[in-house]
């Protein structure tokens, strides 16, 4: 998950494995192309299409960049700390 978090954060479009936290981080297909574990040539598919298309990158990362500003670490300190008062 952290290498999903420094790509969203950096702008770029994903493509990965939906394994561990993956598919809850990133919710949308947006900016992220999943794949389950085996599906080699629909991943390279997919990468092609990404550096076929420049638009398309251009699009992925931008959502990407936006959707990593949920991560932040003040916003997540603040939203722990609202769960935790609640006990």
């Amino acid at each position: 998950p952290n290498a999903v978090l420094e790509a969203l954060s950096a702008g770029l479009p994903v493509v990965g494995l939906r394994v561990d936290a993956i598919p809850e981080m990133v919710d949308d297909t947006m900016g992220f192309v999943m794949f389950e574990i085996g599906a080699k040539g629909l991943m390279a598919e997919a990468i092609q299409q990404l550096m076929k298309d420049d638009n398309l990158r251009y699009r992925m990362g931008a959502h990407n960049r936006e959707k990593a500003k949920q991560y932040l670490y003040s916003l997540v300190i603040n939203r722990l700390t609202e769960i935790y008062n609640r006990f």
